[in-house]
């Protein structure tokens, strides 16, 4: 954590994050299913890397942080390539929860000429 002081002369701390892969903002539909559960549901892909990806759900859920999901979508490239992805959730607030893709082999080339 950093310090600062606001032009008014109020402290404050910041903290600046440095990422190791490049995100895309993206709005891309999708679905999970729960492992273990076979909890289907639609979601929305907000941000995509070749590392985990950021999505929404559109209702209350019942995902939990360590949980392993299965997520499918198709990027919006000219061959609409299918994603399927075995991922761990990392974090939720709310609707929006952020994964780390399980393994990064399969269809790293799709996302890489992607991103």
């Amino acid at each position: 954590k950093l310090k600062g002081k606001c032009q008014c002369g109020e402290p404050y701390e910041y903290t600046i994050e440095f990422r190791n892969r490049y995100r895309k903002d993206v709005n891309i539909p999708g679905n999970y299913t729960i492992l273990g559960r076979g909890e289907k549901e639609d979601i929305i892909i907000r941000e995509l890397s070749l590392t985990g990806l950021q999505f929404e759900t559109s209702k209350p859920h019942y995902i939990s942080k360590d949980d392993a999901l299965e997520v499918t979508f198709k990027l919006d490239n000219h061959w609409r390539s299918e994603i399927r992805k075995l991922v761990k959730v990392i974090w939720i607030k709310d609707l929006i929860i952020g994964v780390h893709f399980m393994e990064t082999k399969s269809y790293d080339n799709e996302l890489r000429s992607y991103l």
